[in-house]
């Protein structure tokens, strides 16, 4: 646990700027996350409104997908994995 949490921290600002920008490209008028006070606070919260938006968006309350699985989706399964954070989402449909 100790190293899945060293390695969020490590990276909590490129997530938090890739899904600020995937929030963006899914919701024309996105309503952003406030300041969580943390790095890695503002990362989980820049998923949560990214995963909001893609319920919104392709769900009208039928996509029931936790932040964790829109995360993995949109990351390919590699949010935590070595390397640059590239996230290419295609925003016509969902994953």
């Amino acid at each position: 646990m100790r190293g899945w949490l060293r390695r969020f921290a490590a990276r909590a600002e490129a997530l938090r700027a890739a899904f600020t920008s995937v929030l963006c490209a899914l919701d024309p008028d996105p309503l952003l996350p406030a300041p969580a006070g943390t790095p890695g606070g503002d990362a989980v919260a820049a998923i949560v409104a990214a995963a909001a938006a893609a319920g919104r968006r392709w769900g009208g309350g039928a996509l029931v997908l936790s932040p964790w699985e829109v995360a993995a989706a949109v990351t390919g399964g590699r949010l935590l994995a070595p390397g640059s954070v590239a996230v290419v989402i295609n925003t016509n449909c969902p994953w």
